[in-house]
């Protein structure tokens, strides 16, 4: 792994690799601030459930602040976002077992700790999947609504927020109906 800090005009090469065994990873995404760089991927713990992890790389290259995310009395959860804004850092996983269709989690972490998980949308609401995004001192989640119509399966992109400082999601709102590419 390398890293640049001067907008790519040279690398350094002093990141050690993360390494993740011969595990199927099911997600991978990163988010920069002043911290460094925040990391959440997921792995294959144990078939057929997948964990979600979070790392931050600081200035000095160190994978620091390791966290599985999903330990919370023992959930399972794959397909990461991250996001943050100045005091916190996000993180969304999707519940599912053995599939990419579950209910969406949003999990923080600020000075004190990383809090409880909070269930973003619940059943018989499923997403297959989701992106977490901080604008405007809201937090937006960004998911994949799974449905059938037997016997066609539809997906509608959704979106919700809520204020950095709250708990409360607004009930989910469409984006675009039926993004699934016609067969």
């Amino acid at each position: 792994m390398r890293r640049s800090t001067n907008a790519g005009q040279s690398w350094l090469s002093d990141i050690n690799n993360l390494s993740i065994g011969s595990n199927t990873c099911s997600g991978l995404d990163i988010v920069y601030d002043y911290q460094g760089l925040h990391v959440v991927y997921a792995i294959k713990a144990s078939d057929p459930n997948y964990e979600t992890y979070y790392y931050r790389i600081n200035s000095g290259g160190s994978w620091v602040d390791y966290k599985n995310v999903t330990d919370y009395f023992d959930e399972v959860g794959g397909q990461p976002s991250v996001a943050s804004s100045p005091e916190k850092v996000y993180v969304s996983y999707n519940t599912s077992v053995g599939s990419y269709i579950g209910l969406a989690k949003v999990r923080e972490r600020n000075s004190g700790g990383w809090e409880i998980p909070e269930t973003v949308m619940e059943w018989p609401l499923q997403s297959i999947f989701e992106k977490l995004a901080v604008r405007n001192n809201k937090l937006f989640l960004i998911w994949e609504k799974y449905y059938v119509i037997y016997p066609v399966q539809y997906a509608d992109l959704m979106y919700q927020t809520r204020d950095l400082d709250e708990k409360d999601w607004t009930e989910p709102m469409l984006i675009e109906q039926d993004v699934w590419p016609d067969d």
